[in-house]
């Protein structure tokens, strides 16, 4: 009897959870890991992308808006404590806004920053195990289908991925050896 989408699924999101585990498992053993990969990709994206100069500049301004903003922050406390001195209650908020916008120059980075990262986590075997199981955990829905199709299904994945010049990650290679089940 073949599995229902809805059990397929299940499986899918079982497995996805279990190798997630083994993933913050290995992060575990090595805590500041993935904070030094982030940081070294980020660098090496805005080294490619010729933009690393302009940076040191803008850290700068950022170290000396956010001192400003502490100073404001301070000025607009101690004007609520006058207030609230002078009247009961006020009711007023803080007037603060937050605006969400997206700019192609961090939208650049985040790019280069992944493929870097990628490219730094290759390098150490830590790195190449968390690769691996996140490459798993992403192609996990066709690894789950793989397993319970049937011949014609798998013959044609094996042919797609040799098409493309891709391999199978090890468990789809695994999927794949399974024997299909008599409808």
């Amino acid at each position: 009897m073949s599995l229902t989408v809805a059990e397929k699924e299940h499986w899918k999101e079982r497995i996805s959870k279990r190798i997630t585990q083994k993933i913050d498992s290995l992060m575990a053993t090595d805590p500041a890991f993935m904070k030094r990969i982030d940081s070294e990709a980020t660098k090496a994206a805005r080294v490619s992308l010729g933009i690393d100069t302009f940076n040191d500049e803008i850290e700068a301004i950022e170290k000396q808006t956010a001192e400003l903003a502490k100073r404001k922050e301070k000025l607009e406390a101690a004007m609520r404590e006058q207030v609230l001195k002078t009247v009961e209650d006020t009711g007023a908020g803080s007037g603060r806004h937050s605006y969400c916008y997206s700019n192609p120059v961090d939208d650049a980075v985040k790019l280069r920053k992944k493929a870097h990262a990628a490219k730094l986590m290759a390098e150490t075997e830590l790195g190449q195990q968390i690769l691996k199981l996140q490459q798993e955990r992403e192609e996990l829905l066709d690894t789950v289908w793989l397993a319970t199709s049937p011949a014609q299904i798998k013959k044609l994945w094996e042919t797609v991925i040799a098409t493309l010049g891709q391999e199978n990650t090890e468990m789809q290679a695994a999927a794949l050896s399974i024997e299909p089940m008599d409808e």
